[in-house]
């Protein structure tokens, strides 16, 4: 199994944070690499169980991922991918929020765990995940609440 940690800090409440990334559907306002996202047919956005198929900008890719928890209490989202073209299975991934009292501010991490395919490097995938997926969308996310 390999495993991936992340984190940064957003200069914004943690409310304010929570309210743009809690929309399970919402992928594509904030983050660079998402051109869209769709609930399937048949789900609830935001309902443990619902099915959202993404679509990556520059590949144009599909990947289907399913919403495993999530909390308001907690400020979390946990969601697996059920489809793509990466060489990845069980990709388990957890954001959560935390408040940063000294400031108002808002600590995010965001970290996974996944199998990889036979053939293929899971230390560079991990790798891919934490600095190009995470990390756009922390530097999105933080630029959104520059002062």
């Amino acid at each position: 199994m390999f495993q991936g940690y992340t984190s940064t800090v957003v200069n914004a409440p943690i409310e304010t944070v929570w309210n743009q990334i809690k929309d399970f559907n919402g992928l594509s306002e904030w983050h660079p690499m998402i051109q869209s996202s769709r609930i399937e047919e048949g789900y609830a956005n935001g309902a443990v169980g619902c099915i959202r198929e993404l679509t990556l900008k520059d590949s144009g890719e599909r990947v289907r991922e399913q919403l495993l928890g999530y909390s308001k209490k907690d400020y979390s989202i946990v969601y697996n991918i059920l489809e793509s073209d990466m060489p990845v299975f069980d990709y388990i991934s957890t954001m959560r929020l935390r408040p940063v009292v000294d400031g108002n501010i808002t600590f995010f991490e965001w970290s996974v765990t996944f199998e990889i395919e036979p053939g293929h490097d899971g230390k560079e995938q991990t790798d891919f995940f934490l600095s190009s997926v995470y990390q756009s969308g922390f530097d999105s996310l933080k630029k959104r609440f520059e002062v």
